[in-house]
Order: C-alpha cells, then sequence, then structure tokens
C-alpha cells in the first residue's frame, strides 16, 4: 500500500499549472470577496519526451471586487503555482442573462522546475449565460505565454466550457478545457476537467 500512496502525493503536490477557468463572466461586485477551490486533473499527451500521463491539480483562488465590474484576484495551485492579477466585466451585471468579462494575470512556478522559475503571462476572457438565479453555462478562452530562460518558450490555446449551479452564497462549477500547446518545434494538446467550489461574502 506504501508503493501506492508515496506516487499520488507526489503526482499531487506536483500538479500542472492551472489551465481550466470555473467561473462565469461575472465578477465579485464592489466590496465582496470571493474564495473558490478547484480540483483538476489533466490527461496530458507527449510533449517532445517530457511529459505523458495524468495529473491531478488543487488550485485556490481568492478575488475581491475594487469596483462594481473589476476583481483582484490571487491564486496558488499544489504544483507551486502563484498567480495575481485582474477580471474586468464588459457587459452586464450581478443580475444580467448575459455576461462577459476579461481578465489579466501573471504568474511563476517555484517548484518542481529545477531552479528554471517560468514567467507566465495569462490572457482569459470570460463569457456566460444565466437563464435563471439556479444556473449558468459558461466559455472561456485563453491564451497563456509560458517564458523560460535559456529554453523554449512555450505557447497554450485553450478554451474551458462547463456549467455553473448557484446555492444560496456558493458556486459548484464542473468543466472541461481543451489546450493546444506549441513549444519550441514540438506540439501537443492537453486536456483538462474539473470540479470547483466557491464562497461569495
Amino acid at each position: 500500500m506504501k508503493n501506492l500512496i508515496t506516487p499520488f502525493i507526489l503526482l499531487m503536490f506536483a500538479g500542472c499549472f492551472p489551465l481550466a477557468n470555473l467561473e462565469t463572466g461575472r465578477t465579485s461586485g464592489l466590496g465582496h470577496h470571493r474564495i473558490q477551490g478547484n480540483f483538476e486533473t489533466y490527461f496530458v499527451g507527449q510533449l517532445g519526451e517530457d511529459i505523458s500521463g495524468v495529473v491531478p491539480a488543487v488550485n485556490i483562488k481568492y478575488a475581491y471586487g475594487l469596483k462594481p465590474r473589476l476583481d483582484l484576484n490571487i491564486s496558488a495551485s499544489s504544483g507551486g503555482n502563484g498567480q495575481i492579477g485582474t477580471k474586468y466585466q464588459f457587459l452586464g451585471n450581478q443580475e444580467s442573462n448575459i455576461a462577459m468579462a476579461a481578465g489579466l494575470k501573471i504568474g511563476t512556478q517555484l517548484l518542481f522546475t529545477e531552479n528554471t522559475h517560468p514567467i507566465r503571462l495569462y490572457a482569459p476572457l470570460f463569457f456566460s449565460y444565466h437563464p435563471n438565479s439556479r444556473h449558468a453555462i459558461f466559455m472561456n478562452p485563453m491564451y497563456v505565454k509560458q517564458i523560460i530562460l535559456d529554453d523554449h518558450n512555450s505557447d497554450f490555446w485553450g478554451t474551458t466550457l462547463g456549467s455553473t449551479f448557484y446555492i444560496k452564497d456558493s458556486e459548484l462549477s464542473f468543466g472541461v478545457s481543451y489546450n493546444y500547446i506549441q513549444s519550441g518545434r514540438e506540439n501537443d494538446h492537453l486536456l483538462t476537467a474539473g470540479i470547483g467550489y466557491m464562497y461569495k461574502f
């Protein structure tokens, strides 16, 4: 049993950086806080000769409403990844049926990188449709630029599709994300499935 538990723990804490955006196009609202925890599983193809297999990850995110349509957010994941960024809702409000927002984040990874800490620039978009007060569906495309000194830079183009269910002051979200990855002359595909729970106060 010990031989099985040890690899699982190592995989859990060496997870990939977050690529699935399990949220709608709405922001937190002025003065409101949101805390979200996600569990994601990455199904990784062959990228050169370095990465292959299935990798789980846990992500924690905090957002604060600086303005009615502007959030400041900070997040961290089990792989030692950290990001800070913003999200601006340019269409709709907290009650509208359609919501759209744009984000900008910068992040790095402090663990499992062999002292070559990458810089990552994230440019996500958020589109959601809210047919009623209890449910929403979302589509969130995102581009990520990964910069590593003395190594190949990487580009990630992806989209997350999913659904959110509202439970009082909480949100329960499910989604799948597809990403096309290009690193040097290599390219591959990455599929992510995730579940997220968000509490707003």
